[in-house]
């Protein structure tokens, strides 16, 4: 059963996890821009091992991403049947 208290720290972590995620696409946009920015002039052996990089770590930003919403999603769907069936009591 979920207390009042309980639902308030859920919808506070909720808020967290909200904020979180856009600052995360906030960083994403803002390194995908530098990083088109620079592959336009960047050349090289040092490019390519750069590159390579590149897409690992946005592969990562990427399922971080995903993850986050996973989350919120799931918490949005606890404590929405949470409260419900509190609420009925």
């Amino acid at each position: 059963m979920m207390t009042e208290q309980f639902k308030s720290d859920l919808e506070t972590y909720q808020a967290a996890l909200d904020q979180h995620l856009l600052r995360l696409k906030d960083e994403l946009d803002f390194l995908e821009n530098r990083w088109r920015s620079l592959n336009e002039i960047y050349e090289g052996d040092a490019a390519e091992d750069f590159a390579r990089t590149w897409i690992k770590t946005l592969a990562n930003f990427q399922d971080s991403v995903e993850q986050t919403q996973t989350l919120i999603k799931f918490l949005e769907e606890i404590s929405h049947d949470q409260f419900s069936r509190f609420s009925s009591l």
